[in-house]
């Protein structure tokens, strides 16, 4: 054998050997990261200091399960099943607790009373991205997210809402007037009924809405690229005055004579307002719609309170809604079924907690019939008659807009908008449900936001 065959079969064993050599190696590293995975498992579920909290192992060992029904959209419902089997204070992660009882409300989100410290957001989920500027909801610092909301209080007050109602009419009114033309143009006078996907016009409704209160945008906006089109509006906004009010004017006089806001805050800040306030308000009047039309004997004593009320459609304004007893009960009856971020907010201090305010409300320990949508629990005669089934309910632990510090900045606005919209439609319009097309809230995935699933209506002009 020549000696370049004798080097060549040299090689080639060096070369086996190092190639058994690296997978004996990449074994022993598996097998090690094996060991620690299991390891650290049996920690998590006997001995780690959250171990005394009640809920599954699985959920207890790893956060693979919680990532598997967040990504499957299944996560708040996943939340309210184990809460029904291991009760209202459940470990759904190796360092993460929450709550699904009204006494959590004060605990995670109102300041201490001795110390006047507040429980952090957490920075996993809300922090702001690489790049982007800070804005309102994702300000972890107590300071800076009280700084930015001073300035934007203001803009969110009942009086500063006023001189807004005027634009809220006309609005609403473009959906009354898009609705009788689909209805027109779909059969003969007033008899025909017409299948309509009522979300997306809520959403459309809205979301213009929330632009032209802040004088940024006419309907086209919805057609380009929102970010950059809110923060071109944003600077153009700050350079001019309006006679009307509205939520920039605040801000701009904000401004003067004190630290007013960073450009990019407000940029950041308004992008997310306007698709979170939007979303949530649509959220809550397509789900609300949806349970009248599957209750006619609701929905017509809705339609007869307002309809009794207003003998025109001009006659509708803000103060004289706010009258109707039974409206606030249907809609507070939908905020609390169709929670429009049924995840809240968590709030990290050793360990991450928050609540759960999806499955909070349908507990049959804190409300009557908690899965049935039923609005008189929210007349007045329900919490002061001894005899009321939903005399006992807790209304207290139902805090649609959140609570403390962090609660919701536009809930007068919410409120208006939700008031405004369903009075004017159930003025003008008779609806019902579609046979074959019942939609079960129920069933929806949820995300940040509910997953958005056809809700057709049957709809008509008023007889």
């Amino acid at each position: 054998m020549s000696l370049i065959d004798q080097v060549f079969r040299a090689s080639q064993a060096l070369r086996l050997l190092a190639t058994i050599s690296l997978a004996f190696l990449s074994i022993i590293a598996l097998t090690e990261d094996v060991q620690y995975a299991v390891i650290r498992a049996i920690y998590n579920v006997y001995f780690h200091p959250l171990s005394r909290i009640p809920g599954p192992r699985a959920w207890s060992a790893t956060r693979l399960p919680y990532i598997r029904s967040l990504l499957r959209g299944t996560i708040v419902h996943d939340f309210q099943n184990l809460h029904t089997e291991y009760g209202p204070v459940l470990r759904v992660a190796p360092n993460e607790v929450i709550f699904a009882q009204e006494e959590a409300w004060p605990d995670i989100f109102l300041p201490r009373p001795d110390t006047q410290q507040q429980f952090l957001k957490d920075p996993t989920w809300w922090k702001a991205q690489p790049g982007w500027s800070q804005s309102l909801i994702s300000a972890i610092d107590p300071t800076e997210h009280a700084h930015i909301r001073k300035h934007l209080t203001p803009a969110f007050t009942p009086r500063a809402l006023g001189p807004q109602e005027p634009m809220l009419h006309r609005y609403v009114n473009l959906l009354v007037e898009r609705l009788r033309d689909i209805v027109a143009s779909s059969g003969e006078g007033n008899v025909e009924e017409t299948e309509v996907d009522i979300g997306p016009w809520f959403n459309f409704t809205t979301f213009n809405i929330l632009l032209e209160i802040w004088a940024m945008a006419s309907p086209s906006t919805m057609q380009k690229k929102h970010f950059d089109q809110i923060a071109d509006k944003v600077n153009r906004r700050l350079n001019w005055e309006l006679e009307r009010p509205d939520i920039m004017s605040y801000v701009i006089r904000g401004r003067k004579g004190e630290k007013g806001l960073d450009i990019g805050v407000l940029n950041a800040t308004f992008s997310v307002l306007t698709t979170t306030g939007s979303e949530t308000t649509a959220t809550v009047l397509t789900g609300t719609l949806n349970y009248l039309v599957n209750d006619p004997e609701n929905l017509a004593i809705l339609a007869r309170e307002i309809r009794q009320r207003f003998e025109s459609q001009d006659k509708i304004t803000l103060d004289a809604l706010r009258e109707l007893k039974y409206l606030h009960a249907c809609l507070s009856e939908g905020l609390r079924l169709c929670v429009p971020t049924p995840n809240s907010f968590e709030f990290p201090g050793q360990t991450p907690v928050s609540i759960q305010a999806y499955t909070m409300n349908r507990r049959p320990e804190y409300f009557h019939d908690a899965a049935s949508f039923r609005p008189e629990r929210w007349l007045p005669e329900a919490s002061s008659n001894p005899g009321s089934p939903f005399y006992d309910d807790h209304r207290q632990g139902f805090r649609p807009f959140s609570t403390g510090p962090r609660d919701c900045l536009g809930q007068h606005l919410a409120w208006a908008e939700m008031r405004l919209i369903m009075a004017k439609l159930v003025w003008n319009f008779d609806f019902k449900s579609v046979p074959g097309k019942l939609l079960r809230w129920e069933d929806l995935r949820t995300f940040l936001f509910v997953e958005k699933k056809p809700v057709f209506v049957n709809v008509r002009l008023r007889r």
